[in-house]
């Protein structure tokens, strides 16, 4: 009776109930009201969307000395960043306890519902994550002169005031907390990982009140102790209809066209082997008669007959390829009978001719 109880009475032989349906000690206190949350829409970066931007229109919770623990920040539990994979982490926003919480990717599980959709198990609170002694992001969340609680716990102090903050009643010889089982105790939920979208989910909290003997009646009480007094376990999970929709909508049409995708990409590298190879084979086919023309030369053979004699043993005359060389050796040549003591005179008018016109 301290939350929101429907209290029902006998009313003239009727049964009835109290005009204030909220009835409780703390009911003014109490914060299970949705109240108005800002999130991100991903329009910039799609690794943003349904990342919180405020609760209420307030971007901090003003309850702790630290910026970073008393911002608002984190995902709503609903809505991860997609794209996630085994190793990664997500800061979920836990209204109901005012802090975020970092849940870890430890696994890949089927669904509940077909064994061909894999989901990706995000796990709060994992053993070698969960000591504020060591991990900065639960430090936090500790008040500055106090010692931060246990490994595996989360102090709610800083948030009861929304509940009422009336435990200090609650201080009985009794203590004992069951030893921590990260399988039977601890929360996870069930993300996709393409779209981010949470399928399954299953939180357990138990709540423990923390005694300490600084009060004189307890002075001698050895302790601190935490003192379990609630468990609070629920499971909720996405029904099949809306897995299978996922799936053949979503899942099936992603796969599709990815490997269209690959398909094409593959014929395209192969084409352009094709073409590439064929331009090789015509670059190397005109390099080599390229080399060839610039290696080719002609050689001209210009015989002179002498009139005078019926014998030809006159040397033969060779034309270098390089008509300007032919030129530097001689433009005129001048051949003397010895029977006839006239000269002759030959001009080399044209090379290309093979014979000399006198």
């Amino acid at each position: 009776m301290l939350v929101n109880d429907n209290l029902e009475t006998l009313d003239k032989g009727r049964s009835g109930h109290y005009e204030d349906q909220q009835f409780g000690r703390v009911r003014q206190r109490n914060n299970s009201i949705v109240t108005p949350t800002s999130v991100n829409t991903g329009v910039d970066d799609i690794r943003n969307v349904g990342k919180v931007l405020a609760v209420d229109g307030k971007r901090w919770h003003d309850m702790y000395t630290h910026d970073a623990a008393d911002m608002v920040d984190g995902f709503l539990v609903e809505r991860v960043s997609p794209g996630l994979k085994v190793g990664a982490s997500a800061k979920l926003l836990v209204s109901s306890i005012c802090r975020s919480v970092r849940l870890y990717a430890v696994n890949m599980t089927a669904s509940v519902h077909r064994n061909d959709v894999q989901l990706l198990v995000l796990s709060a609170l994992v053993s070698d994550k969960a000591d504020p002694a060591t991990n900065w992001e639960e430090r936090i969340y500790c008040k500055p002169k106090e010692a931060c609680p246990p490994k595996g716990l989360i102090n709610l102090r800083q948030c009861l005031q929304k509940y009422g903050g009336e435990f200090d009643i609650i201080r009985q010889s009794m203590d004992g907390i069951p030893e921590a089982n990260q399988k039977e105790h601890g929360s996870f939920i069930h993300v996709e990982p393409l779209t981010g979208l949470t399928l399954e989910g299953l939180e357990r909290i138990q709540v423990n009140v923390l005694m300490a003997n600084t009060n004189k009646d307890y002075q001698q009480m050895k302790g601190p102790y935490y003192f379990p007094i609630t468990w609070y376990s629920r499971e909720a999970g996405a029904e099949k209809e809306t897995v299978d929709t996922l799936k053949t909508q979503i899942l099936d049409v992603q796969t599709t066209v990815a490997l269209a995708v690959q398909l094409v990409c593959g014929l395209c590298g192969l084409l352009s082997l094709v073409f590439a190879a064929i331009l090789t084979t015509m670059c190397i086919r005109t390099k080599k008669q390229s080399t060839a023309d610039d290696n080719s030369s002609t050689i001209l053979t210009y015989t002179v007959l002498s009139l005078a004699f019926d014998e030809y043993d006159s040397p033969d005359l060779k034309v270098p390829p390089s008509p300007s060389s032919v030129k530097e050796e001689s433009d005129k040549m001048t051949l003397t009978s010895p029977t006839v003591q006239s000269e002759a005179v030959y001009s080399c008018t044209d090379l290309e001719d093979p014979m000399y016109h006198v």
